[in-house]
């Protein structure tokens, strides 16, 4: 038995599929149509659901919609084309009236009822949107609206999962949700990292940062024929996870010269992939460390990219850099002139799900790829704002927040 990436995506659609079912109108039968074979009579507002016409319920109206009472009625009706119903409603003649003046002073009854049916619509399709009580702006920055549809917020019990027949992808049978948790986010990110920078058999790979993100590059990296790979962080726990789980060899960058250790690794040569997996608040020892922190606290600079620039300097001659961290603009003392004398390429990129997915699940199967480790917290979905302080910070050797929503 399978079950798709993420167990609140599964709910989301599951949720989807029996609001759908659940549209109610306070209408008889007999009345399923405004007056008119066309459009509704004038003053309906009308707002078109996802869902089979026979699907609609018409015992009651949808809770946005039942808080007016009296003061509305309603229809529903197929809406051309099949499969999406309309669902309308009017104020009653006697407050549509007033509603010029009330535009004027600022309660408009028909504004509310518009307001509602959008509310109904989304309740419908999308089922109840669920928050973590108090923290609506955190909700509101962190997912992606476009990819869910338009509506934010993603970190709820239930979310909607648009086009789940083509996104999700089921979970090979023995691989816990844990693990397959991480094929949606650090694993093909990392992936995307050692195929894009044509990581090959007999290479030496480099990576800085021994993140969620990092690790995986560096499993990747070593399923693709890599003959070394050395993962490069200051945290002794995240650098004890690499070598125990990844099996890759670490380097301290806080104690050892990196640029050094690894000419003495490739005979003088350099890493022929360096991979940086830190990201735009890269931390560095040395005065440099403090002269970026100042550009970027005075806007001179909106990134730290110290990890970038060591990466350049210590790939070898034809190799290949790529950055797979968030980065979101300006750099300062960018090594271009590296970059053109030692004839690197460079490539950066965000994770490409559907291509690495299905091949990494496939490891994971396999018990090629373990990630359970990555997650050194778990906690309730309540805990979120704890979680993601504990994940910025490092706190008590946080590598990944995990929520469970039900916990």
């Amino acid at each position: 038995m399978t079950s798709s990436i993420g167990g609140a995506a599964s709910h989301a659609v599951r949720a989807a599929g029996s609001a759908v079912r659940h549209v109610r109108a306070a209408v008889s039968p007999s009345a399923a149509r405004p007056a008119g074979a066309g459009q509704p009579a004038s003053g309906w507002l009308v707002v078109t659901v996802v869902a089979e016409p026979s699907d609609i319920d018409t015992a009651e109206l949808p809770a946005p919609l039942a808080e007016f009472g009296d003061r509305i009625e309603a229809r529903v009706r197929a809406a051309p084309g099949g499969k999406r119903t309309e669902l309308a409603a009017r104020l009653r003649d006697r407050l549509r009236l007033g509603t010029a003046l009330g535009r004027l002073t600022g309660n408009d009854p028909r504004a509310d009822l518009r307001s509602a049916l959008r509310r109904a619509k989304q309740l419908k399709e999308v089922g109840e949107v669920l928050a973590v009580p108090g923290y609506r702006r955190l909700l509101r920055l962190l997912p992606r609206a476009g990819r869910l549809g338009g509506w934010a917020g993603s970190h709820a019990p239930y979310i909607r999962v648009p086009y789940a027949d083509q996104g999700a992808f089921a979970i090979p049978d023995g691989v816990s949700d844990e693990r397959a948790l991480f094929a949606s986010d650090a694993a093909p990110t990392g992936w995307t990292g050692a195929h894009q920078a044509g990581v090959g058999p007999g290479d030496v790979v480099a990576v800085w940062g021994a993140g969620g993100v990092g690790q995986m590059a560096a499993r990747a990296a070593m399923l693709m024929g890599a003959e070394r790979v050395v993962v490069i962080d200051r945290y002794d726990n995240r650098l004890q996870q690499v070598r125990t789980y990844i099996g890759a060899e670490t380097l301290d960058y806080e104690k050892v010269d990196n640029p050094a250790e690894l000419r003495e690794m490739t005979g003088g040569r350099g890493p022929d992939v360096c991979i940086e997996a830190v990201g735009m608040e890269a931390h560095t020892p040395g005065p440099q460390y403090l002269y970026d922190q100042v550009k970027q606290q005075m806007r001179l600079q909106t990134d730290r990219p110290a990890a970038v620039r060591e990466a350049i300097y210590a790939c070898r001659k034809g190799g290949t850099v790529i950055t797979l961290e968030v980065f979101a603009g300006l750099v300062d003392k960018f090594p271009l002139g590296a970059v053109m004398n030692k004839a690197l390429t460079l490539r950066g990129a965000q994770q490409r799900g559907h291509r690495y997915i299905p091949e990494i699940l496939g490891h994971m199967s396999r018990d090629e790829v373990k990630t359970e480790h990555l997650a050194t917290h778990v906690m309730p979905l309540g805990d979120g704002p704890k979680g993601y302080r504990m994940f910025k910070n490092k706190e008590d050797g946080c590598v990944r927040a995990v929520f469970r929503p039900h916990a």
